[in-house]
């Protein structure tokens, strides 16, 4: 789609399944895992819970993110689940990956741009690989979700699929490997 360019701005809306791909990401390994913390104006009913006025309340994006209530098969990793036809049946307040509601994190769109832009300039250059003598990575909670023990990835040189894979002026201005 880019062929060999990099990525602007303007070609987000086109990225639809890099898109949907980075949401699943963030589903099944939330970087703010168990952040987030509320406090509640009013009694409220949850369940056959009632929290009192002033009860703090802790949400967990991991675990809602991993409920089959919200999520069929909630363990499998599946883009599909973002694409406009069944992301519109998840639930408000069930994604939450950068929080919710009037205290989501300023920096969200800013983050997921950025997330989309350098994921698409990496994976039509490389192949991302586990060493060949890795266990596949173990979540860590610490103040955020991380791989235990850090994580090493191969990048594979890919071969452009394009006829045209040279970079425009501009991208290649823009782009430190745009050489390579």
């Amino acid at each position: 789609m880019l062929g060999g360019r990099a990525p602007e701005y303007t070609d987000l809306a086109r990225l639809t399944y890099l898109g949907q791909t980075i949401r699943e990401t963030l589903r099944l390994r939330p970087p703010a895992a168990s952040l987030f913390t509320r406090q509640a104006v009013e009694a409220v009913r949850i369940g056959p819970w009632t929290l009192p006025k002033g009860a703090m309340v802790l949400i967990t994006p991991y675990v809602m993110h991993h409920d089959a209530r919200w999520f069929e098969d909630p363990e499998r990793f599946d883009p599909e689940r973002f694409s406009p036809e069944r992301a519109e049946h998840i639930p408000r307040g069930a994604y939450l990956p950068f929080g919710v509601g009037p205290r989501v994190c300023i920096g969200n769109s800013f983050a997921t741009m950025e997330m989309t832009l350098i994921a698409a300039m990496l994976l039509q250059r490389f192949d991302l690989r586990l060493p060949p003598d890795s266990a596949p990575p173990r979540p860590s909670l610490n103040v955020t979700l991380r791989p235990a023990g850090g994580m090493r990835l191969l990048l594979v040189p890919r071969r452009l699929q394009s006829v045209n894979t040279a970079p425009t002026a501009r991208a290649a201005a823009s782009c430190p490997h745009a050489s390579h």
